[in-house]
């Protein structure tokens, strides 16, 4: 319950069964760059400092952060799918979606200030709140599923490698980059 700090190396997470694994204790969890967090159907309630880590999900069975996320650096999730973040996003950095084709899902009530590049596959959105505020940036083939109905207001978009001009984007004018009813949208500038 005092908490787990990990600072170098790969961690493999036991395979679970389904429930909450306590393999890393109740307390907060703190991982530092430099360590990989491989997972296997793991469920983790514990608060998360995360550091410029790598997430591993090597599988397609859930896994799920369910507790409070806090992002120091970039993140980096490496997903076959099947992987979630259920726990509110906050802090400065950011999540970069990595190397594998499926679709990872966010679906807490987000404020993390960092980027969020999909490079490959897709985070699906459960609502306007689970994207965050920050810089959003798509590269081919990467996809943002907006699985909601409504609008979320974010600091920039990069689509391509093309920042995109204020304004309103969805399905219904960019179909490379994204899926799903909700929408994102880019404010001019404030003077």
């Amino acid at each position: 319950s005092g908490g787990t700090t990990l600072s170098a190396g790969r961690v493999i997470l036991p395979s679970g069964p389904g429930g909450t694994s306590f393999a890393l204790g109740t307390g907060p969890i703190t991982l530092n760059a430099g360590v990989t967090l491989q997972l296997d159907a793991s469920r983790l309630a514990n608060a998360m400092n995360l550091n410029g880590v790598t997430i591993s999900n090597g599988n397609s069975f859930d896994s799920v952060f369910s507790g409070p996320v806090t992002l120091n650096n970039i993140t980096l999730i490496d997903s076959y799918g099947g992987f979630e973040i259920s726990g509110p996003i906050s802090g400065s950095g950011g999540i970069s979606s990595i190397h594998w084709s499926g679709e990872w899902r966010m679906s807490g009530s987000n404020t993390y200030t960092g980027p969020t590049t999909i490079e490959v596959g897709s985070i699906k959105y459960a609502s306007a709140a689970s994207v965050a505020p920050g810089p959003l940036v798509i590269i081919s083939p990467g996809k943002a599923n907006l699985n909601f109905s409504g609008n979320r207001v974010i600091a920039s978009l990069t689509l391509g490698g093309v920042v995109m001009s204020p304004g309103t984007y969805g399905l219904s004018n960019q179909s490379a980059y994204f899926t799903g009813t909700g929408t994102v949208t880019v404010l001019p500038p404030s003077t």
